[in-house]
Formats: structure tokens, sequence, C-alpha cells
């Protein structure tokens, strides 16, 4: 669970993922919209959203739990694995290492 506003990326929230662990995140955190869309936990705006979607995650029968699972397993592999963001990062620093500086 991560619910805070200040808090950026969240290396808990991908090692959750990588755990085949279900989360439930603010959507004020930057990678909501990708729990969403991969099914792989619960985005929620505001602390009583958070309290019913534990009630859900913890309430949800085993064969739907393990499909949640297995979705936030398959969203670690393909957005946050190192091989998928190793790329993205070396991209930005050559990006950033092009640009030139006034």
């Amino acid at each position: 669970m991560q619910l805070s506003r200040s808090e950026g990326f969240g290396l808990s929230i991908a090692q959750a993922l990588a755990c085949q662990t279900p989360v439930v995140i603010s959507t004020q955190v930057p990678i909501h919209s990708k729990i969403r869309a991969y099914g792989a936990g619960f985005a929620v705006s505001s602390p009583e959203e958070a309290a019913q979607a534990l009630d859900t995650l913890f309430s949800l029968p085993p064969t739907e739990y393990v499909a949640m699972a297995e979705n936030a397993r398959r969203c670690y592999e393909q957005e946050f694995h190192p091989d998928v963001i190793k790329p993205q990062l070396i991209n930005l620093y050559k990006k950033a290492l092009s640009q030139s500086v006034p």
C-alpha cells in the first residue's frame, strides 16, 4: 500500500508487483494508471477508498486473488523489470547529454 502524495514512484510498489502481490496505491502516485490497466490492484483517492480496497482485496475469492496476483507480476515484467527500464534510462541519459547547455 502506498498512499503518500509526496513519494514519487515507490520502489516498494515495484517490489510487491514482482512478488505477485496486488497493491493499493493513491491516484496521486504516477503509476496508478498502470495498476488499473493491468488489474494489478487498486488506485484510490481517499482513506475511505483505501479501506474499502483492502476489504475488497482480503475478501476476494481465491481464483480472483490469484488472477490479480498474476496481473501484478505481469505488470512488473512488462513495465518495471530492469530489462524494460534499463533501455529507457539509457535513452533518457543520452537525450539529456545531447542537449546543449547555454
